[in-house]
């Protein structure tokens, strides 16, 4: 069910004209970001979006990205990029540069959970070029505290998930059906998770653990599950957003083994689908996750305490069920009609008249 309108049927972003500019996958990639969700939400609240880029080469993206804003600076009044850390930085940093050329005013959701270490790094580069953000937003708390640290602020505007589109199955038990979803890079620590498996296993010899995502590890993480000959792990590889829900629906029980993160959407999906969730306790996840009320929070590196907590979920079903129940409200803090009103805010505080411009165009 779409959450486009308030209660009298207001679309509040009528008259705007944005170019949302990020890492956009194609429609029939099956993988959204929140990039791809915000688009959708504001064309439903009335805006004119620009959609900005679908390149997928790395190398050839801030090309596509220039290109594309350039030709088509016309039709948009206001940016909102997408802020990553690392080797993402780049298209972030040029579209900022270019609405700057242009005299666009400029939102930024930076979303890199890697900012504490990037900034350290990349300060003298990265920071001047965020000065120059009209309204910066961040998901989580632990953004905004970072921020200042550098003389930057920035307003919480959380990420977004739509309920209606996750299966929430209410588990009886918890049986030993453990998901990880993530990228298959080293910040993500994957292997942690195949070791919360062995330890879980000494107690539950029929557990299982699937594994969605793709990555650079990918064929060192195979490789070495066959020569310790590990078949209770599945590498799923990239799965489309239908086969993704299959998973979370058929899984019991979610581990998050991260060295850094913000604020993982994937967290937010398992809760969505009644799964009570284990994560490691960095970056924005103590913002997100409250410790034994809506998820249970573990150190990084020691697959010990993760798979602990994960044994108490199995051993304890009425732990697990306080645990799902917490997560659902949490994952229901995130839906559209909790920011709608915050987004409407950002774009009148860039462009002021912006309901005066729909009325005049109302007109012509």
């Amino acid at each position: 069910m779409s959450a486009d309108r308030d209660a009298g049927g207001t679309r509040l972003l009528e008259g705007l004209r944005v170019a949302v500019v990020g890492n956009l996958n194609p429609a029939d990639s099956g993988v959204v970001y929140q990039a791809e969700v915000l688009i959708q939400r504001f064309r439903e609240e009335g805006a004119e979006v620009l959609p900005v880029t679908y390149q997928q080469n790395r190398y050839l993206r801030p090309i596509a990205t220039a290109w594309e804003l350039l030709r088509n600076a016309g039709r948009y009044d206001v940016l909102c990029c997408q802020g990553y850390s690392f080797f993402n930085w780049g298209n972030g940093a040029l579209s900022i540069l270019l609405g700057r050329m242009l005299g666009k005013p400029i939102s930024m959701v930076y979303r890199g959970g890697g900012f504490r270490e990037f900034v350290a790094r990349f300060a003298p580069i990265v920071v001047p070029l965020l000065r120059k953000v009209d309204v910066l937003i961040v998901p989580s708390g632990f953004l905004e505290q970072e921020f200042p640290k550098h003389g930057l602020s920035a307003r919480i505007i959380p990420n977004l998930i739509d309920l209606d589109g996750w299966p929430f199955r209410e588990r009886e038990r918890f049986a030993p059906k453990l998901l990880w979803v993530r990228h298959l890079r080293a910040g993500y620590n994957p292997w942690m998770a195949v070791e919360v498996l062995k330890i879980i296993r000494a107690r539950y010899p029929e557990v299982i653990l699937q594994m969605a995502g793709d990555g650079h590890m990918e064929g060192e993480m195979r490789q070495r599950l066959a020569e310790e000959d590990l078949g209770q792990v599945e590498l799923l590889g990239h799965l489309p957003m239908d086969q993704l829900q299959r998973h979370y629906d058929a899984c019991d029980v979610f581990i998050n083994t991260t060295n850094y993160d913000n604020q993982p959407r994937s967290v937010l999906e398992a809760m969505a689908c009644g799964l009570p969730v284990v994560s490691t306790d960095v970056g924005g996840l103590p913002f997100m996750i409250e410790d034994r009320v809506n998820g249970r929070l573990v150190p990084p590196i020691d697959p010990g305490p993760m798979a602990d907590a994960v044994l108490e979920i199995l051993d304890d079903p009425n732990h697990g069920h306080e645990l799902v129940q917490g997560g659902l409200a949490l994952a229901r803090s995130f839906e559209w009609q909790v920011s709608r009103s915050k987004w409407a805010e950002v774009f009148r505080d860039l462009i002021p008249d912006l309901h005066t411009q729909s009325r005049a165009g109302d007109t012509q």
